[in-house]
Formats: structure tokens, C-alpha cells, sequence
């Protein structure tokens, strides 16, 4: 980040937090002279996140924290009077906060279901437990295939290695196709890589256990000992 050539006269800095299909996170936040506005989608409640760093968080509840469809906006009240006079009231966040979120008929079954997640994260013991946990399960992901003497490859400096998606490839092509079958016939479900990209791609949001990803880990090295 030392070396972006940014504008002094920007509006705002848009970052997205998490890249979910090369498996790149950032380790904190950007500092800059702008609002800071972060898409926050694939990581909001499963890491720590300061909020007072940034102008606007938004975030898209599928991930982390309930069913698709809907969205949670944190943002600056300094900010909120900031929107375009043709902006309309449904997309403009002062006039949401003004409605307490309830301009619209809300997703009632949605927002339910996310409040029943924000309890769960308070069982489990707060973000710091849930981070920790999200931790756990990345390091052993990544510990493994870096202990694979090549058999497996993760391409990212580890300093950015997301914890939520880890991405990997097989040396041998051929291999990867059979690893990919083998590893849905074992109950493991949409390891397949973004169709952008191929390969494999773990994604162990915060639902993941980590039990179940010690399970993948012991198939992953299951696997290269028999083909290897």
C-alpha cells in the first residue's frame, strides 16, 4: 500500500476487504486521507474490523451472517447528508437512518435469521473467539498444503492469505480432475475453484467448524499420499 499513487482530491477509497476467488485479504485497514468505504461482504463478524477507520462498510449477508438478499450498511453519520439530490430514497442512507431502517417493508425472515447469527457469534463468544476460530482453520488449511512438497500450491504471500477462502492447485492437472471428483464422492461439497480461475478453493466461513476442516485436511493428505 506504501506504493498506490492516490488522489489527494478523491471523493472516497474503495477497497474490498476479502477477495474471495484468488483467496486475497487485506491485513488491516488502509490508511489514507480520503472516506475509506469497504465492501465487506465475504468478511464482516469473522474477523475484528475498525470501524472508526472508515466512512462506509457495507456488507451482503450471505456469507457470514444470514441467506442472500440482504445487506448491512455501516456508515459515518458525518456522512450521510453526502448524497446526490437525484439519489432515490430507497438508496439513500439518511433517509434510512431517519426510518430506523423501516422505510420499506423489511426482509422480515431475513433479518430473523441474521439475528439469530449475531446471537449465535455472542454464544460462541464474540468476533475475537470467532476470529480465532477462523484462524485455526486457516493455518491448518495452509500448513498443509505448504507441508505438501509441492503436491499442493497457494500462490499468495502469506501476509495476504485470506482466511476465508484458500484457493490451491494440484502440480498435475490430471490429478486435480480426479482429487475433485473424489473429494465431492467423500462429502466434501463446492471445493471446486471459480470458474475464472479453476483449481480448488476451500471456503471456510465462519459456519465452517473446525472440525470439519481438520476432516478435508486428513482427505488432502489422504489423497497425496496415494497419488504423490
Amino acid at each position: 500500500m506504501t506504493n498506490w499513487n492516490l488522489n489527494p482530491n478523491a471523493a472516497y477509497l474503495h477497497y474490498t476487504e476479502n477477495e474471495t476467488v484468488h483467496g486475497v485479504q487485506f491485513a488491516g485497514a488502509p490508511c489514507v486521507s480520503v472516506p475509506l468505504v469497504c465492501d465487506a461482504c465475504s468478511s464482516l463478524l469473522s474477523k475484528p474490523i475498525d470501524v472508526a477507520k472508515h466512512g462506509l462498510i457495507y456488507a451482503a449477508a450471505q456469507k457470514n451472517m444470514g441467506p442472500a438478499g440482504l445487506t448491512i450498511v455501516i456508515i459515518d453519520a458525518a456522512l450521510l447528508d453526502a448524497a446526490l439530490e437525484v439519489t432515490p430514497d430507497i438508496l439513500n442512507y439518511a433517509h434510512i437512518a431517519n426510518a430506523e431502517s423501516m422505510l420499506n417493508t423489511p426482509a422480515t425472515f431475513l433479518w430473523c435469521l441474521t439475528g439469530l447469527t449475531f446471537k449465535w457469534i455472542q454464544r460462541c463468544g464474540g468476533i475475537e473467539k470467532i476470529h480465532q476460530t477462523n484462524q485455526a482453520k486457516a493455518e491448518l488449511l495452509y500448513r498443509t498444503i505448504d507441508d505438501s512438497d509441492g503436491f499442493y500450491r497457494n500462490s499468495v504471500q502469506a501476509s495476504f492469505r485470506s482466511i476465508n477462502n484458500v484457493p490451491f492447485v494440484l502440480a498435475d492437472t490430471a490429478v486435480e480432475k480426479d482429487f475433485l471428483c473424489l473429494v465431492d464422492q467423500s462429502g466434501f461439497r463446492g471445493l471446486r475453484g471459480h470458474a475464472s480461475v479453476g483449481g480448488v478453493r476451500a471456503c471456510i466461513y465462519s459456519a465452517v467448524t473446525l472440525p470439519a476442516v481438520e476432516a478435508l485436511t486428513d482427505f488432502i493428505q489422504d489423497f497425496a499420499r496415494v497419488h504423490g
